[in-house]
């Protein structure tokens, strides 16, 4: 078996010619940037929609202790999520602004 493939990975050639690689890739053009703080901003605006949600929940539970934890725990999850979100943010603003 490891003959077949050190025959057919011989029998393959390729030529510099063969593979199109870009070289005029502008990496200030900010396109990657641009979209990935959108995404990230879409995703803390719904993690925030989420928490006040769940803050509305919570003070309309009227004394009732499971709707209480249930929207207690909706904003853990989203305070959590919000969190992610700012480090994913800074973390890719960081190797980003790196490059």
């Amino acid at each position: 078996m490891l003959q077949k493939i050190t025959q057919f990975i011989a029998q393959i050639s390729i030529d510099e010619g063969d593979i199109d690689i870009p070289t005029n890739v502008d990496p200030d053009s900010g396109s990657i940037d641009t979209l990935l703080t959108l995404m990230f901003s879409v995703m803390g605006g719904i993690a925030l929609l989420v928490i006040i949600i769940a803050g509305m929940q919570f003070v309309l539970s009227r004394g009732d202790a499971e709707k209480a934890a249930k929207a207690r725990r909706t904003i853990i999850y989203a305070a959590v999520g919000l969190v992610i979100a700012v480090m994913a943010f800074t973390i890719v603003s960081f190797v980003v602004g790196s490059v």
